[in-house]
């Protein structure tokens, strides 16, 4: 397992067009946010946790994309939103626990797209109760999620 921790800034950043495939890493104890994408930065994660950071887990901004895909992805106990959206940005969030953050689950804010999968979805893909996403359902485009 990769870890990426106790950077002053994000632990990890991805701007510009540029991409990132993260699987089997952790990213903990950073300054600004866990992950940073920003000016079209796009991110494919899978098997990753991303805790306790000061601000959001994830951040994707100006144009930017997430996809967090199976198997799970955590996003926990970071002082902002789990997961931060903003100008632009997409997210396609599939499997994921984000849970104990110090803000949203995840936040949007418009014009942007987010996509969760409903939880009859989840049910039929993943019976078992404790391994789906206890927040999951779908969301319309700049609908913030409690």
């Amino acid at each position: 397992m990769d870890v990426l921790e106790a950077y002053g800034d994000a632990g990890l950043g991805v701007f510009q067009g540029g991409s990132a495939d993260v699987r089997l890493a952790m990213i903990r104890n950073n300054g600004i946010r866990g992950i940073n994408l920003s000016n079209g930065g796009a991110l494919l994660m899978a098997n990753s946790t991303v805790q306790n950071n000061t601000g959001d887990g994830l951040g994707v901004f100006n144009g930017s994309s997430a996809l967090l895909i199976a198997p799970a992805v955590t996003i926990t106990g970071n002082t902002g939103a789990g997961v931060n959206l903003f100008d632009g940005a997409s997210a396609d969030i599939q499997f994921a626990s984000i849970t104990l953050n110090g803000g949203r689950g995840i936040s949007s804010k418009p014009p942007l797209w987010s996509r969760i999968p409903s939880r009859k979805a989840i049910e039929e893909i993943c019976p078992s109760p404790t391994a789906r996403n206890e927040s999951t359902r779908r969301t319309a485009p700049g609908v913030i999620p409690d």
